[in-house]
């Protein structure tokens, strides 16, 4: 699975910008995203995300890094979080 997210990640125009987050750690969380179905809502991010090696801050880092850039939605009661088919197949 992690494979498969880094060769979806390689493919984004992913700016090196300043972040709080490694490379390592966008591509654990892809995917952990990858291994629910590329969807999560916050009760299973609660759950899940601490499992994967994430804590509350960087894994919001990271979810709002992705929906900026336009490669992920939240849900329009903003309980969840969907990747993009660009990157979660």
């Amino acid at each position: 699975m992690k494979y498969l997210a880094t060769l979806a990640l390689m493919a984004l125009p992913m700016a090196a910008q300043a972040q709080d987050y490694t490379e390592d750690q966008l591509v654990a969380f892809v995917a952990a995203f990858m291994a629910n179905g590329c969807t999560m809502t916050e009760d299973e991010a609660v759950e899940l995300m601490p499992e994967a090696g994430f804590d509350q801050e960087t894994s919001a880092l990271i979810a709002n890094d992705l929906i900026d850039q336009g490669l992920a939605t939240a849900g329009e009661d903003v309980n969840s979080l969907t990747l993009s088919a660009e990157i979660c197949e």
